[in-house]
């Protein structure tokens, strides 16, 4: 009985399988090919972003130097303020003309430039075509440039009078100087001076 036993706990199932020569080569050749996958999908390069000049770009935004328009000089931004505001109230006469001789096609352009307007908006391109706004802007740019104009000149005064002010001290303490020694100089050595005797 008791050996029946033990020939029965012998044989218990839950021990795993031995399994054959052929299936332990196809799963070493499964984890082979898995491997092999996995190395070939880090070693694929990466799709390359070029900017502009053709030069690649390795992050996800492109830092690349705007070139800046050729011909703006200094004061170019109110000269271009002048020009909208001419363009500006040379539509608007345009308009209002267009709009005593056929008013459905001036209707129809005014629909025209809302639309084209609004669009440009959408894109984020700020609109500078109301004549009164330009002309608001203009007229802060020219206070703006008369403020910055008289404080120039207040600093170029101050610093100039702070120039003064110095050269005149220098002066004024030189002349001290010059006059403390000659005073020392006019005193004279006293008539009968005393020797001193070294370790006395």
């Amino acid at each position: 009985m008791l050996q029946l036993k033990r020939k029965s706990s012998e044989k218990h199932t839950d021990r795993p399988k031995k399994k054959s020569k052929s299936e332990i080569k196809a799963d070493k050749n499964k984890k082979h090919e898995t491997s092999r996958k996995i190395n070939e999908q880090h070693e694929k390069k990466p799709n390359r972003v070029l900017n502009d000049k053709g030069e690649v770009v390795f992050s996800k935004f492109d830092f690349m130097e705007r070139t800046k328009e050729k011909g703006v000089t200094h004061g170019s931004k109110a000269r271009n303020y002048k020009t909208l505001l001419a363009k500006a109230e040379r539509r608007q006469k345009k308009l209002e003309d267009l709009a005593q001789e056929n008013p459905s096609r001036a209707q129809e352009l005014k629909e025209r430039i809302a639309w084209r307007g609004a669009l440009a908006k959408a894109e984020g391109v700020k609109q500078k075509d109301d004549p009164k706004l330009i002309k608001k802007s203009l007229k802060r740019r020219e206070k703006q440039k008369e403020k910055s104009r008289k404080q120039w000149k207040s600093r170029i005064e101050h610093t100039q009078k702070q120039k003064e002010d110095r050269q005149k001290q220098r002066q004024k303490n030189l002349k001290e100087r010059s006059l403390s020694k000659k005073g020392k100089g006019m005193k004279g050595k006293p008539k009968n001076p005393k020797k001193h005797k070294p370790g006395f």
